[in-house]
């Protein structure tokens, strides 16, 4: 009898790099692992649907969710579906349900990727003595800020050049990179910012942001984790209805994953807070975004605000005076949450 498992390597579905797979017939799914896109999970129906469509639809807002979703979940992947398809049976391993129609159709803000590569360059610029040090932009990189393609990249740093914000050089070869982690990337440009370039970031104002600091604890209990991760995801649905980027940090506070921290929140738009199992790092968020006068919107979930017999689910009596959104479901969760953002901030314009 032959195995319902084997394995494969080809391009991937959505980015088109190298990946290996494996197809397991019985469940009818992909497992891919994707040089830029990590590890995810594709329907034979999605699968099919991705062979028919690749070259008609614009598939940035997919390539994007896989990558954040690896860089954000050590045990967690993307499970991509179609209506009526069954949810794959991975006992030991978390899923993200996703749809490709609904993600694939988000409108992507263009005006926003100067910024996006502006800000990525001053990231990887911190890592050097000399911030006037070259730096390299690889694939992976411009696929997370939605950019697919090499013209569309040059064209952005072209105007950014010219408006005196920085210097950048073109790859002399088809520079790749091989690494365990990265099988498979290129060296798409190598950049640095001018002074001017540093100045302009410097005077971006919150105000403008398109980011959410989301503040909650990170390390829960195994039998929780998926409760977790349905509310992360709803978190970044309902920004991401109201124009908004959700910021994940998965570490909790520990040396430079502080000043990570500190850097996120001030760059935030407003920051959304839960207060599940009485975070004392949430605490400290939520009242250094309130001191530079950041919004703050407070959730928590069901049952953990005033439980006398357990610290972990007893709110302190100074945030109970506020007005926090009590969660007990994702769907519930999404439309108070979006409401709450439409009224406190409101929606990104455009």
């Amino acid at each position: 009898m032959n195995s319902a498992i084997f394995d494969g390597t080809g391009a991937c579905p959505f980015c088109k790099l190298e990946s290996k797979f494996k197809n397991d017939s019985r469940r009818q799914v992909y497992e891919y692992t994707c040089s830029a896109c990590g590890t995810y999970v594709l329907s034979y129906a999605s699968y099919l649907y991705l062979q028919d469509n690749a070259d008609k639809i614009n598939l940035a807002n997919c390539i994007a969710e896989n990558i954040e979703s690896n860089i954000e979940y050590e045990d967690i992947r993307c499970a991509w579906l179609m209506d009526g398809d069954p949810k794959p049976n991975f006992a030991h391993k978390g899923l993200i349900i996703k749809s490709i129609r609904d993600i694939q159709s988000k409108p992507i803000n263009h005006a926003e990727k100067l910024l996006g590569i502006l800000r990525l360059i001053a990231l990887k610029a911190r890592e050097n003595s000399n911030p006037f040090d070259d730096v390299e932009l690889y694939t992976i990189d411009l696929f997370r800020l939605r950019i697919l393609h090499s013209s569309e990249l040059y064209s952005w740093l072209s105007q950014m050049a010219f408006d005196g914000l920085l210097t950048y050089t073109q790859p002399e070869a088809h520079e790749v990179i091989y690494n365990t982690e990265m099988p498979q990337t290129s060296i798409e440009a190598r950049a640095k910012l001018t002074p001017r370039g540093w100045a302009h970031l410097s005077g971006v104002k919150a105000t403008d942001s398109r980011k959410v600091f989301v503040a909650m604890k990170f390390n829960w209990t195994d039998t929780e984790r998926e409760i977790q991760i349905k509310f992360l995801e709803t978190v970044k649905s309902a920004c991401r209805n109201c124009g908004y980027q959700a910021d994940i940090v998965t570490e909790d506070h520990e040396g430079p994953i502080l000043d990570k921290i500190i850097a996120s929140i001030k760059e935030a738009r407003f920051v959304i807070a839960d207060f599940t199992y009485n975070n004392r790092g949430v605490y400290f968020e939520a009242g250094y975004a309130r001191a530079l006068g950041i919004p703050v919107i407070h959730t928590v979930m069901y049952g953990d605000t005033e439980d006398p017999k357990d610290d972990n689910k007893h709110l302190h009596f100074d945030v109970r005076q506020i007005n926090y959104l009590e969660w007990d479901s994702s769907t519930r969760l999404r439309e108070r949450l979006e409401s709450r953002i439409r009224a406190i901030v409101g929606p990104v314009a455009g």
